[in-house]
């Protein structure tokens, strides 16, 4: 697709912002690769576009997806009761998060929220790094912030349900993250939140353990979905189609995508948590992360590499954990002088309950396998 199609904007990687740190934490992506990024909207408009001038596709824009027996997928058009019938080798459900497809054939699952995301865009904000997403950490939820066109950035912000209520205006958002905003972007940032609509959605969480069976293969978000504070969900999308182009059978693509993509799930999960929960084990994690990442540039290659899916083995998420852990010891050390034996305690038993929270959310997962490198593709909607 041509990208230059639509406004966007390009990325090399994530600044990270810590309270009472004088500059951010810049990590740029491994090998000089670039996200892209861009108005969801607008890319759905490019994707039609191009399918429409692919021969042999017939586009039904707006139509429901009614069921699927044997070959044949029966629909409605748009704003009509009559059912079709299409008869095909092969279904594939991209239908997103509430993906019809895969409550037919996986009825038991189910996606679970983990908080809500309030979305603001706002006009000619500059950023402390420009070309770098800015990832702000010390409010109730970490924001995301990032540039999605020539004059347009998005602000994220991560609202746990227990304060959704009190969040809901501008004002309210303002009073409880304002403060972890650099003082260069506060100003737009708080008129935007009192000029413009926040637009609000649930972030769920469901894990990649089911992609099909026989004729019927699932991909995106249909197959499963994490936060997006990683910004993994648009790449492991694209990766699943190059992969189900790729191989002969639905069997071979659930195998393979199970395979790859259970690192970057668990990625996901730690990272989000270590970012934003308050319990002593996160806590004590993010102070190593935070650590590792400012005095140990090959470690923090690493982890980008493990963010970008570039890399997908359990033994490089392992170095890389096991990395954040001894530096969040060696923190717990310097801190020891400062603090109770009690305090110290209570952080080292959380790294403990942190640690087994992660063994066992990787015993839930289908094994992994040795399959290489896969492609890497960056977006970000």
């Amino acid at each position: 697709m041509d990208f230059s199609k639509i406004p966007h904007a390009r990325g090399k990687g994530f600044a990270i912002f810590f309270p009472g740190d004088p500059a951010p934490i810049v990590l740029p992506y491994p090998q000089g690769e670039e996200s892209l990024s861009f108005e969801h909207s607008r890319l759905l408009a490019l994707m039609r576009e191009r399918v429409d001038e692919v021969p042999g596709i017939e586009f039904s824009p707006g139509g429901k997806f009614c069921g699927v027996q044997g070959s044949v997928t029966r629909y409605k058009l748009a704003d009509s009761d009559e059912i079709r019938c299409s008869r095909g080798a092969l279904v594939v459900g991209s239908d997103g998060k509430a993906s019809a497809v895969r409550r037919i054939f996986d009825p038991g699952s189910e996606s679970r929220v983990v908080s809500h995301m309030a979305g603001l865009l706002v006009d000619d904000l500059e950023l402390t790094i420009e070309g770098f997403a800015h990832v702000l950490i010390g409010a109730p939820g970490p924001v995301l912030v990032y540039r999605i066109g020539e004059r347009k950035v998005r602000v994220c912000f991560d609202v746990p349900s227990s304060l959704l209520s009190s969040c809901r205006s501008g004002s309210g958002l303002w009073s409880a993250y304002g403060a972890v905003f650099p003082q260069s972007m506060r100003a737009s940032v708080q008129r935007a939140l009192e000029g413009r609509r926040v637009q609000w959605a649930a972030n769920r969480i469901r894990n990649r353990d089911w992609y099909g069976q026989d004729s019927v293969a699932l991909v995106g978000d249909a197959a499963g979905h994490t936060h997006p504070l990683s910004a993994c969900g648009m790449t492991l999308a694209l990766l699943d189609a190059e992969c189900l182009g790729r191989v002969a059978t639905v069997s071979e693509y659930v195998r393979e995508r199970q395979a790859r993509t259970r690192v970057p799930e668990i990625v996901s999960h730690v990272l989000y948590r270590v970012m934003s929960d308050d319990d002593p084990g996160s806590v004590t994690l993010r102070h190593g992360l935070r650590r590792l990442w400012r005095t140990d540039p090959v470690l923090a290659g690493r982890a980008m590499r493990l963010l970008t899916t570039e890399e997908t083995g359990l033994a490089a998420f392992s170095r890389i954990f096991l990395g954040g852990v001894s530096a969040a010891l060696n923190e717990l050390g310097r801190s020891s002088a400062r603090q109770s034996i009690g305090s110290t305690a209570a952080d080292f038993a959380g790294l403990v309950a942190f640690a087994r929270w992660l063994i066992g959310d990787l015993a839930m997962r289908p094994a992994s396998s040795s399959l290489g490198h896969g492609p890497v593709a960056r977006a970000t909607a």
